[in-house]
Protein backbone atom coordinates (compact mmCIF):
# COMPACT_ATOMS: atom_id res chain seq x y z
CA UNK A 1 0.00 0.00 0.00
CA UNK A 2 1.38 3.36 -0.99
CA UNK A 3 1.64 6.12 1.56
CA UNK A 4 2.16 9.71 0.46
CA UNK A 5 2.26 11.14 3.99
CA UNK A 6 5.97 10.83 4.65
CA UNK A 7 7.91 13.60 6.30
CA UNK A 8 11.64 14.00 5.65
CA UNK A 9 12.85 12.03 8.67
CA UNK A 10 10.60 9.11 7.92
CA UNK A 11 11.81 8.87 4.30
CA UNK A 12 15.36 8.29 5.49
CA UNK A 13 14.31 5.63 7.97
CA UNK A 14 12.10 3.81 5.49
CA UNK A 15 14.74 3.85 2.73
CA UNK A 16 17.27 2.42 5.17
CA UNK A 17 14.78 -0.32 6.15
CA UNK A 18 14.37 -1.22 2.47
CA UNK A 19 18.15 -1.37 2.03
CA UNK A 20 18.49 -3.62 5.07
CA UNK A 21 15.92 -6.01 3.62
CA UNK A 22 17.93 -6.26 0.40
CA UNK A 23 21.30 -6.69 2.08
CA UNK A 24 20.11 -9.63 4.19
CA UNK A 25 20.75 -7.64 7.36
CA UNK A 26 24.53 -7.67 6.75
CA UNK A 27 24.56 -4.00 7.77
CA UNK A 28 23.28 -2.22 10.85
CA UNK A 29 20.94 0.70 10.30
CA UNK A 30 23.36 3.01 12.12
CA UNK A 31 26.08 2.11 9.60
CA UNK A 32 23.97 3.21 6.61
CA UNK A 33 25.35 6.72 6.34
CA UNK A 34 24.06 9.18 3.75
CA UNK A 35 27.36 9.23 1.85
CA UNK A 36 27.56 5.42 1.53
CA UNK A 37 27.29 4.34 -2.10
CA UNK A 38 25.14 1.47 -3.27
CA UNK A 39 27.70 -0.28 -5.42
CA UNK A 40 31.22 -1.68 -5.06
CA UNK A 41 32.85 0.88 -2.79
CA UNK A 42 29.89 0.99 -0.41
CA UNK A 43 27.09 -1.50 0.14
CA UNK A 44 28.39 -3.76 -2.59
CA UNK A 45 25.02 -4.23 -4.29
CA UNK A 46 25.01 -5.50 -7.84
CA UNK A 47 22.87 -3.83 -10.50
CA UNK A 48 19.94 -6.23 -9.99
CA UNK A 49 19.89 -5.61 -6.24
CA UNK A 50 20.02 -1.86 -6.82
CA UNK A 51 17.05 -2.05 -9.19
CA UNK A 52 15.13 -4.07 -6.57
CA UNK A 53 15.79 -1.36 -3.95
CA UNK A 54 14.72 1.36 -6.40
CA UNK A 55 11.56 -0.55 -7.42
CA UNK A 56 10.52 -0.97 -3.81
CA UNK A 57 11.16 2.73 -3.09
CA UNK A 58 9.00 3.64 -6.08
CA UNK A 59 6.18 1.43 -4.78
CA UNK A 60 6.40 2.57 -1.17
CA UNK A 61 6.69 6.29 -1.84
CA UNK A 62 4.60 6.42 -5.04
CA UNK A 63 7.36 8.16 -7.00
CA UNK A 64 9.09 7.47 -10.30
CA UNK A 65 12.86 7.23 -10.22
CA UNK A 66 14.23 7.78 -13.70
CA UNK A 67 16.83 5.40 -15.12
CA UNK A 68 19.10 8.42 -15.72
CA UNK A 69 19.14 8.96 -11.95
CA UNK A 70 20.52 5.45 -11.48
CA UNK A 71 23.47 6.43 -13.65
CA UNK A 72 24.42 9.19 -11.21
CA UNK A 73 28.14 8.94 -10.49
CA UNK A 74 28.59 7.32 -7.09
CA UNK A 75 24.90 7.01 -6.26
CA UNK A 76 24.60 7.24 -2.48
CA UNK A 77 21.90 6.61 0.07
CA UNK A 78 21.69 10.36 0.68
CA UNK A 79 21.20 11.13 -3.03
CA UNK A 80 18.35 8.61 -3.23
CA UNK A 81 16.68 9.99 -0.10
CA UNK A 82 17.01 13.57 -1.36
CA UNK A 83 15.56 12.59 -4.74
CA UNK A 84 12.55 10.88 -3.10
CA UNK A 85 11.94 13.80 -0.74
CA UNK A 86 12.07 16.22 -3.69
CA UNK A 87 9.57 14.09 -5.65
CA UNK A 88 7.23 13.90 -2.67
CA UNK A 89 7.40 17.68 -2.23
CA UNK A 90 6.67 18.27 -5.92
CA UNK A 91 3.75 15.83 -5.83
CA UNK A 92 2.08 17.34 -2.78
CA UNK A 93 -1.56 18.26 -3.30
CA UNK A 94 -1.92 21.93 -4.11
CA UNK A 95 1.48 22.18 -5.79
Amino acid sequence: MRNTHYHPGSVEGRVKDIILQHTLQLWKKADLTLNLSFLNDGLGLDSVELVEVIDECEDIFNVHIFSEFLETPRLTIGKLIHFIEKQLEENKPGK
